[in-house]
């Protein structure tokens, strides 16, 4: 996907791309370098929560978190609880 720049150098981010990555009004995206070539990878930035769950373009599920995460972490439990929340919030219960 190719986007445009506007005259003040920012770029609108299509409706799509949002909801894919769960991007609300005001909410803080990250973009990250590729060290191959001089492309970014854009993705959600972790909010106010301790933990975020992004999915990749595959499929796969990363957690970003602002600390080291606790030895007690349950990661499957944390993606299968913001699965749910995700898909709630999508069909409106």
């Amino acid at each position: 996907m190719t986007l445009r720049t506007d005259k003040s150098g920012r770029i609108l981010l299509p409706k799509l791309v949002r909801k894919h990555l769960g991007i609300e009004p005001g909410d803080e995206v990250q973009l990250l370098p590729n060290a191959d070539d001089h492309s970014f990878q854009l993705s959600a930035a972790p909010s106010d929560q301790d933990q975020i769950l992004v999915m990749t373009e595959w499929g796969f599920p990363i957690v970003y978190t602002k600390q080291t995460l606790p030895a007690d972490f349950d990661t499957v439990v944390f993606t299968k609880e913001t699965y749910e929340e995700h898909f709630r919030k999508k069909l409106g219960f």
